[in-house]
């Protein structure tokens, strides 16, 4: 994979998690990684350093991730920062509550790490402005199809016409 020069600030309480992450993102990716176990950690470091990318834990105790979300948002200073929220609950509400906060893309904690290294590194891809395609809109496609047990197969428009 490619490697970026990012740094990527990861708040989750799970240092087993955290250390999972960073291992790989630093692995895979090639990213200077910082770790917050909980929302005071986080903020601290915000006040003085801006992160390329937040990889965000949905269940955190003191303060759950939807208010550090608002948080980093309604703050001048952090408001533009890409945010991956991370968790396990796979909720549609709540990750269209996430999207209309402007989350670039969400993880499944269940998800294998070579899926999960993809996804950031898509998310890096078009931070540091080397792709075109938002992945809020690939979000909001996937959220179409979901819990839809019986989608339609759709047809390839690109076929060559003779």
């Amino acid at each position: 994979m490619k490697e970026y020069r990012a740094i990527v600030l990861i708040i989750d309480d799970s240092q087993l998690y955290r250390k999972f992450l960073k291992a790989l993102l630093t692995n895979t990716l090639g990213v200077e990684v910082v770790e917050a176990q909980d929302p005071k950690v986080a903020f601290d470091y915000l006040r003085v350093n801006i992160p390329d990318l937040i990889i965000l834990d949905m269940e955190l105790p003191l303060m759950d991730g939807y208010q550090i979300l608002k948080h980093i948002r309604n703050n001048s200073r952090t408001k533009n920062v890409a945010v991956i929220p991370c968790t396990e609950l796979k909720q549609e509400h709540l990750i269209l509550n996430l999207l209309k906060l402007g989350i670039s893309d969400y993880i499944d904690k269940k998800l294998p790490p070579k899926e999960i290294a993809h996804r950031i590194s898509k998310v890096l891809d078009k931070i540091l402005g080397e792709e075109n395609e938002t992945v809020s809109d690939q979000i909001k496609g996937e959220l179409q199809d979901f819990g839809k047990d019986d989608s339609p197969e759709i047809n390839d428009t690109n076929n060559d016409k003779k």
